[in-house]
C-alpha cells in the first residue's frame, strides 16, 4: 500500500507541475503579444518624430537659401551662425537616429526637440532683412 500511495503522490505531484508550467507559458505568450504592440507604437512614434524634425532641417535650409541667394540676410556673421546651426541640426539628426535604432524613445524626443527649436531659430534669422 505504501508504494501505490507514494506513485499516486507522484502522479499529483508531476500533474501539479505540469499545470503550473501551462500556466506561466500562457501567460508568458500573452505578455509576448501585449508588450510588442506597446513597442511598435513607441518606435512608430519616433519614427514619426524623426520624419517631422528631418522635414523641419529641411524647411529651415529652404528659407536658408532663399534668403542666401536672394542676397536678403541681414549680414555675413548671421550667415555663419545659421550654417553653423544647419550643421549642427542635421547632426542631432543623425544622433537621433542612431536613438531610434538603439530604442532610446526618451533621447529621440530630447534631440529631435533640441533640433526643432534650431530649425525655428534658423527660419527666425533667414528671414531677417538687411537694414
Amino acid at each position: 500500500m505504501k508504494i501505490h500511495d507514494q506513485q499516486r503522490l507522484i502522479l499529483i505531484l508531476f500533474s501539479n507541475i505540469l499545470l503550473w508550467m501551462i500556466v506561466v507559458s500562457t501567460i508568458c505568450w500573452g505578455a509576448e503579444l501585449v508588450f510588442p504592440m506597446e513597442r511598435t507604437t513607441i518606435e512608430s512614434d519616433s519614427a514619426r518624430r524623426i520624419h517631422t524634425t528631418s522635414r523641419a532641417v529641411e524647411h529651415a535650409w529652404e528659407e536658408f537659401h532663399r534668403s542666401a541667394i536672394g542676397g536678403t540676410l541681414a549680414s555675413p556673421m548671421i550667415q555663419t551662425q545659421i550654417e553653423q546651426q544647419l550643421h549642427e541640426a542635421r547632426g542631432l539628426l543623425m544622433e537621433a537616429r542612431k536613438a531610434q535604432r538603439k530604442g532610446d524613445h526618451h533621447s529621440v524626443l530630447t534631440i529631435t526637440g533640441r533640433v526643432i527649436h534650431l530649425s525655428k531659430t534658423i527660419i527666425a534669422s533667414s528671414r531677417e532683412r538687411k537694414p
